[in-house]
């Protein structure tokens, strides 16, 4: 069976590759030449199903992270995803709607590692399938 959330989420990382390194999980290593990198994280979905169709709202979590000095690169890497975001997304089997005004997109300055500053941009990024 076809899994329109895998297609989904693989389509969006395979698009995310082509803008930088990019990884399903946190790097543990800390060098200065890895940033900025992409993670895609997690994909939620909420189904619904009418009488002649089955779909749902996917919600995915994206972050761009950069080094204190990368504000402007970690920016425009989250808008650039964005932008892919809009409108239709295709995969091999199904195509989403994504509308602009759905998209969220949060710049925040990143402590949570001590004596470390990063610049990381937050989307949540939401696709329907109807």
């Amino acid at each position: 069976m076809i899994n329109a959330e895998q297609e989904l989420y693989d389509g969006v990382y395979t698009a995310c590759q082509d803008l930088a390194p990019t990884y399903d999980y946190l790097p543990i290593e800390d060098y200065a030449e890895m940033y900025p990198f992409i993670h895609v994280g997690e994909l939620n979905l909420v189904g619904f199903q009418t009488t002649t169709s089955v779909g749902g709202t996917y919600t995915l979590s994206v972050d761009v992270w950069g080094t204190k000095e990368q504000r402007i690169e970690v920016s425009d890497l989250g808008n650039q995803i964005v932008m892919m975001c809009k409108g239709l997304f295709y995969t091999e089997n199904f195509t989403f709607h994504c509308f602009f005004n759905e998209q969220e997109r949060r710049m925040t300055t990143d402590t949570s590692v001590p004596n470390t500053v990063y610049q990381r941009c937050s989307l949540t990024l939401v696709f329907h399938l109807y």
